[in-house]
């Protein structure tokens, strides 16, 4: 059996507690708190689900090497499609009980099961689309590269069935895939990491305050045939993630041997559980019955987001726990 690699759980714990911590911008302060326009929710935003998409692509390449293509797919169905579907239920359950806003039947079940839990579908469908490529191209590398040229040659889509969502992920997938196959963090030499993560840093926040201070520059468009302007912006925002997701990775996978960081590897290994659950906390509780006033002032709001936040991870991990515990519950809500 695989040894766990520490820095993983560690980058994958970062990512979710960032994921509540940018929730908790979003629904516990006041609905007339212009939140996209916090900073701190624009740095969270600026590369974090990327970063979760680009472990999810390195832990991909161990799949790549242990299953064939059909074992693959159906491990995907097992570890991802059922706890996405069965979280989903649970969610239109509580949501049919508490609010009555859903209609009953299987057809309004399935309808609300496909549209929540967004990262998680878009996590599937990548995996089964790298599938797909590999078996039609044989050589996995060629058929990544061809995956990812493609991606971005086609017209932008409608959302429907979670197109644009994989898509605009789909290079992070395939570049952890690449991270995991050349095994970068390990052959980076000890004398270059300094120099290395000063230069990435340094390029993520020029990019940043750019790209998100002059908004005609922020862009979720993935075709860059449309134009040179266009193509100028999503090279810039692919950029700006791509550095944002590597100084993350850089530094954790430096300091976690030294730092252990216990706490935060736990999140990374409970994370499908956390990001679910958290997400059903704060569209439930938070964002009807826990926003602060608009009033206060913003040191106190800031305090009380931060509080929410680590409130929402305690009782999500803890949630995972008591799920860990029984065989069942674990296979169908955890996918292990």
């Amino acid at each position: 059996m695989r040894e766990r690699e520490k820095w993983v759980d560690a980058v994958k714990g970062l990512a979710i507690y960032l994921v509540i911590l940018g929730h908790a911008i979003q629904y516990a302060t006041s609905q007339d708190y212009n939140y996209a326009g916090n900073s701190i929710f624009q740095i969270i935003y600026s590369f974090h689900m990327p970063l979760f998409m680009m472990m999810s692509g390195y832990l991909f390449a161990y799949s790549m090497n242990k299953y064939s293509i059909k074992g693959g797919m159906i491990a995907k169905v097992r570890g991802i499609l059922v706890p996405c579907i069965s979280w989903g239920i649970i969610t239109y359950l509580i949501d049919l009980i508490l609010y009555r806003n859903q209609k009953i039947g299987i057809v309004a079940a399935l309808d609300y099961t496909y549209n929540s839990n967004w990262f998680l579908w878009a996590v599937f469908f990548t995996s089964i689309l790298a599938y797909i490529f590999i078996s039609v191209f044989k050589k996995k590398e060629v058929s990544l590269a061809i995956l990812a040229v493609i991606n971005f040659v086609l017209p932008d889509t409608p959302e429907y069935f979670h197109i644009q969502s994989v898509r605009r992920l789909l290079l992070f997938f395939i570049i952890g895939i690449a991270i995991n196959r050349i095994k970068i963090m390990n052959k980076l030499p000890p004398k270059y990491y300094w120099i290395t993560l000063t230069i990435v840093f340094s390029i993520y926040v020029c990019l940043m305050i750019f790209v998100l201070r002059r908004g005609e520059y922020f862009t979720t468009q993935i075709c860059m045939l449309t134009g040179i302007r266009d193509a100028i912006k999503i090279v810039l925002n692919t950029l700006m993630q791509l550095t944002g997701c590597f100084s993350i990775m850089l530094i954790l996978y430096k300091i976690q041997p030294k730092c252990k960081l216990h706490v935060i590897r736990q999140l990374g290994e409970n994370s499908i559980v956390i990001y679910v659950f958290s997400g059903i906390l704060f569209f439930f509780l938070i964002k009807d019955y826990c926003r602060i006033p608009e009033e206060y002032r913003y040191c106190i709001k800031a305090g009380y987001v931060l509080v929410i936040s680590l409130i929402i991870t305690g009782i999500s991990y803890l949630t995972a726990k008591l799920i860990n515990r029984n065989k069942w519950t674990k296979k169908i809500l955890m996918g292990k």
